[in-house]
């Protein structure tokens, strides 16, 4: 991905910028439609004025920043949510509808957009996977516990179907559904698949960070609110001395938190998401 090299004021504005411009983590899967086409340029048609506005306004940046402390998914779900009700041309229909029967919650639906006279369903999501072996399911989260294939299958069988439920078709007929899902690759670059995003980035173990210390470096240690767009401009707030930088590592691991390690220098820019071992316990 080409980060936006426009400045916003704002990292919540450009946590927003890299969610609308970035490449989808994956291009293709069974049963799942991306945005793509039309719906997607719609979708960020005059993203950047609207941005530009949203970044000069007090009162939305404070409410993206006390979002910034939610799980990254609800932190996403915000940002989008902020963006579309700022958008002239988008109207949300729907947001976090729960479909209950008989007092029992089946799903719950992201949003029901409607962009020019065009209804539509959008499921949404932020994900981080480390690559550990060379096929789909071998890409899973820092502790090793969820895969993305995992994800995809529910959205697939479980996510989309939701937008097809009686309680939707009534209220707005038989409408198209797409998964909206960004966030990070982690790997080795001779185990890129064709169908995910460019992989920029690597990963390391918590037993084995050492190894990928250099001289000459700046550290950098991104908890998981910096985890969308900071860990591509690194500023100083994020800025760990080198010999502070295991210290604080252990402090993550110790209280069972995820981080990514970031080397700055002249000739080097480099994150690294931390990984459970194989097989090894969590706190």
């Amino acid at each position: 991905m080409i980060v936006n090299k426009k400045q916003y004021q704002n990292n919540v504005i450009r946590d927003l910028d890299f969610l609308l411009h970035s490449d989808f983590l994956i291009h293709s899967y069974p049963q799942i439609s991306f945005p793509e086409g039309k719906i997607l340029s719609d979708l960020l048609m005059k993203s950047n004025e609207v941005l530009a506005s949203m970044d000069t306004q007090n009162e939305v940046i404070q409410k993206l920043l006390e979002a910034r402390n939610l799980r990254l998914g609800h932190y996403c779900e915000a940002l989008l949510e902020s963006y579309f009700q700022h958008h002239p041309q988008i109207e949300i229909l729907e947001h976090s509808w729960q479909i209950i029967r008989e007092g029992i919650t089946v799903g719950e639906i992201d949003f029901i957009l409607k962009i020019n006279g065009q209804v539509f369903g959008l499921e949404t999501s932020l994900k981080y996977y480390a690559g550990f072996s060379s096929d789909l399911s071998g890409w899973k989260g820092p502790r090793r516990k969820d895969t993305f294939l995992n994800k995809l299958e529910k959205v697939a069988s479980k996510q989309l179907p939701l937008f097809l439920a009686d309680e939707v078709v009534e209220k707005y007929g038989d409408i198209p559904s797409h998964f909206f899902v960004k966030g990070h690759l982690f790997g080795a670059k001779d185990i890129q698949l064709d169908q995910l995003k460019k992989i920029e980035f690597d990963f390391v173990e918590w037993e084995q960070v050492a190894s990928v210390f250099m001289p000459d470096v700046e550290y950098f240690i991104f908890p998981k609110k910096a985890w969308v767009s900071d860990i591509y401009f690194a500023s100083n707030e994020y800025k760990c001395p080198p010999d502070q930088v295991l210290v604080e590592i252990r402090k993550y691991r110790e209280n069972g938190k995820s981080l990514i390690l970031g080397l700055r220098s002249k000739n080097v820019f480099q994150n690294y998401l931390v990984v459970d071992a194989e097989g090894s316990s969590t706190m």
